[in-house]
């Protein structure tokens, strides 16, 4: 989602946002030793989802950054806690 926006200032804010659930922002636990195959299956899912998160973030943060604008990541917490729609 782009958004602008004049701040009270007078400048223009330029910002970015990109809506992910709340599980796809977050490094999964570790598993025990003896973890089953899906449960392993799972993890590396899930890692993988992550990581790939990590890098695309810190890549558009770059160059959002480079161009004067923010960018932020959102979940179904902030939406909850800035709208109050859940």
């Amino acid at each position: 989602m782009w958004v602008e926006f004049q701040t009270k200032d007078g400048q223009i804010k330029k910002i970015f946002i990109e809506i992910k659930p709340y599980k796809d922002t977050i490094k999964p636990e570790p598993l025990p030793a003896n973890a089953k195959l899906k449960e392993v299956n799972a993890f590396n899912r899930q890692m993988k989802v992550f990581l790939t998160n990590q890098a695309k973030w810190k890549a558009a943060k770059y160059e959002f950054n480079k161009r004067g604008c923010e960018f932020q990541i959102f979940t179904e917490k902030e939406l909850s806690d800035k709208l109050h729609l859940f």
